[in-house]
């Protein structure tokens, strides 16, 4: 090195920016929580996990291996899955890409520190939200990640990760397929369930967090009408006084939705729906170029106790939006730039997230502390 100096600097700041003073990190205010649901579009590690088809994210190094090879074919359901199986290369390299993107993303959120609650879909297992947690987002002072291993045969997993404190355990609901009788067996895939998990808020009070990812638009709709009437069930059984917060991929595009009515019929029975009570001006968080439809796959779910000032804590429907504001989250047509192996200058993920903020109910507080 021919400058000492510039040497000396440049480690200074590598330091400063790899580890956080304390003061930095993230702390949760005590009257304003935030939520945000993200679909982070394939967050996988680069380990293999033989039981799970996780083959095509894998180093481009390890494809010549007869046993990969044979678990693409054998595994993947068609030509394109098989042809991405074996030719994706998904290296260190890139998904440190991924990361810093999917990082970029959160961090558009409080000033630098994210949401205080962050409910994700597709992550494909708890090590790899460990080390994009510890490594990337180490200043948003992340205490608890709320992840349980599904079924689902492609390896991808829903996931709860925040500042607030879990309580007991997490759970997970499988769909309930004996809601669909006339459903044939080989029609029914393994598929994500429903995770559950509870979180002690700034002022003791409980919330109950879901985060799911309901079957794709490649199954039938009675698929993700099971998925409704299970999540409809399965917060049914909350504590009466526990607040609920839903987040996630339901897959129903706007066609379905016109047609089926899951979010306005039987979801808004129960909850406050966060593109019909709020979002003003937004068009969807998904966008299909074949037909150029916009949908809203990405939502978050509130418990009317929320919006009626029964709880602790009100919904501010005013906060509700799509957090779409990093460099790499919009494409020249604007829509979600997916990550295509970060090749171009944008591309993160497929999915808008989607951001709200609870406010603590004051007028509830004190006339409780009376």
């Amino acid at each position: 090195m021919k400058n000492p100096v510039i040497f000396l600097v440049a480690l200074i700041l590598s330091a400063c920016v790899s580890a956080p003073k304390t003061s930095e990190m993230a702390q949760v205010r005590p009257d304003v929580i935030s939520v945000m649901t993200l679909n982070a579009e394939n967050l996988f590690d680069i380990e293999d996990e033989p039981d799970k088809n996780d083959e095509a994210f894998l180093p481009k190094s390890m494809k010549s291996d007869p046993v990969i090879i044979n678990r693409c074919y054998y595994q993947q359901d068609s030509d394109y899955r098989t042809t991405e199986c074996l030719k994706k290369d998904w290296s260190a390299k890139i998904l440190d890409r991924k990361m810093r993107r999917l990082a970029d993303v959160v961090a558009q959120i409080n000033n630098g520190h994210g949401p205080d609650i962050l409910i994700l879909q597709e992550v494909e297992n708890r090590r790899v939200l460990e080390i994009w947690r510890d490594k990337y987002l180490r200043h948003m002072n992340y205490q608890t990640i709320s992840h349980i291993e599904g079924p689902d045969t492609r390896g991808i997993d829903t996931a709860v990760m925040s500042r607030l404190p879990e309580i007991g355990q997490p759970k997970l609901h499988l769909l309930d397929y004996s809601k669909a009788p006339d459903l044939k067996p080989e029609d029914i895939r393994p598929t994500r369930g429903i995770l559950e998990t509870h979180l002690r808020m700034p002022n003791g009070s409980t919330v109950a967090v879901f985060s799911l990812h309901f079957p794709s638009q490649g199954a039938e709709t009675i698929h993700r009408r099971v998925a409704v009437e299970t999540l409809m069930d399965v917060t049914a059984q909350v504590p009466v006084g526990t607040s609920v917060i839903i987040g996630g991929d339901f897959n129903i595009t706007t066609k379905e939705e016109w047609k089926h009515k899951y979010f306005k019929d039987i979801l808004a029975s129960r909850f406050t729906v966060s593109h019909i009570h709020g979002c003003k001006g937004c068009v969807g968080t998904s966008y299909y170029h074949q037909d150029r439809t916009w949908s809203f796959f990405d939502v978050l779910l509130f418990s009317h106790d929320l919006t009626a000032g029964l709880s602790p804590w009100r919904l501010d429907v005013d906060s509700i939006r799509l957090a779409k504001d990093s460099v790499y989250q919009v494409n020249r047509w604007g829509s979600p730039a997916k990550f295509k192996g970060g090749k171009g200058a944008v591309g993160v993920t497929d999915h808008y997230p989607v951001y709200a903020e609870l406010k603590l109910n004051k007028s509830m507080t004190s006339e409780t502390a009376q």
